[in-house]
């Protein structure tokens, strides 16, 4: 079996908003859907940052339907467990960016069975970021809980009251190919 990483589209987070919504990115041509975030970081002071799927209505699913489990690694300290059921959004690692250039965060996003609404979407990824006074990384899988065609995702940050600053956001499709 052979595998085919497609560009799908890229986006640049603008400055002063606090949601990036893609739709439209995701479809039943590719087995799996990759996002590719680089340089994220917000203005003005660290914020919570989150990430939720959009179905093929564009509605974005806030509901408490997102299972996770994902392990932390610091630096500088005890790695952790993170475990989470009936979240309303997937949970990013410490779920928190700050605003100084070199402390952005990065990461790799999965998203498997997005199209299949007679299925669950599964996700998956890894990021790592510089925040506080320590480098940190993780890894985390997990489902969101509904039998729907997710056709795009949803990046949000703003519960403290700052908006993005600065980023890209870039998808990818995989496709698999049989080879006989």
């Amino acid at each position: 079996m052979a595998t085919n990483y497609q560009f799908i589209a890229s986006h640049n987070v603008v400055a002063g908003t606090d949601i990036l919504k893609l739709e439209d990115v995701f479809s039943d041509k590719y087995n799996i859907h990759v996002c590719v975030l680089t340089n994220i970081r917000n203005d003005g002071g660290g914020e919570y940052f989150y990430t939720r799927l959009v179905n093929s209505s564009g509605t974005t699913i806030s509901t408490s339907t997102y299972d996770l489990a994902g392990y932390n690694m610091y630096a500088s300290s005890s790695y952790a467990e993170r475990l989470g059921t009936n979240y309303t959004r997937i949970t990013p690692s410490v779920t928190y960016i700050d605003d100084e250039t070199e402390k952005t965060y990065n990461a790799i996003y999965r998203f498997y069975k997005t199209t299949d609404a007679s299925s669950y979407t599964f996700f998956s990824g890894e990021d790592t970021q510089y925040a506080g006074s320590e480098g940190r990384s993780t890894k985390l899988i997990g489902v969101e809980k509904t039998q729907q065609s997710i056709t795009g995702v949803e990046f949000e940050t703003g519960v403290l009251g700052h908006s993005f600053g600065e980023g890209k956001v870039s998808v990818y499709g995989i496709l698999w190919v049989m080879v006989v």
